[in-house]
């Protein structure tokens, strides 16, 4: 996603908004898709009820189709625009320090990325 949002392709062009808007975004996007398995997950673990993970599921299609898998999502999702976004900034605003001052080392696999 954030090699799209450049010009060039390449994730050491973006600027800081576009990193903290990359973040936030897939952070979003990766939630939308496996929420459904967290809320069985958390059932799960919160009912003894259920003999397995397929009973689970189950048994929350019966309480409320679809619909039961994505109750809460939004608070999610609202959780997880800043949660991504500052650590995709911070993770790659550290790692182009790291590479100016040379901390990784000339050749290293992380100098090879960028060519």
């Amino acid at each position: 996603m954030s090699r799209s949002m450049s010009k060039d392709g390449k994730m050491e062009s973006l600027t800081g908004p576009q990193l903290l808007l990359a973040g936030g975004a897939a952070g979003m996007l990766s939630w939308l898709f496996n929420y459904p398995s967290d809320v069985v997950k958390t059932r799960f673990q919160a009912n003894d009820n259920y003999r397995n993970y397929w009973h689970c599921i189950q048994s929350t299609y019966r309480e409320g189709g679809l619909r039961m898998f994505y109750t809460g999502l939004g608070s999610t999702l609202l959780r997880a625009f800043p949660s991504n976004a500052a650590t995709f900034f911070t993770v790659e605003w550290t790692y182009r320090l790291l590479l100016d001052f040379n901390v990784l080392g000339v050749g290293s696999p992380a100098e090879q990325r960028l060519q």
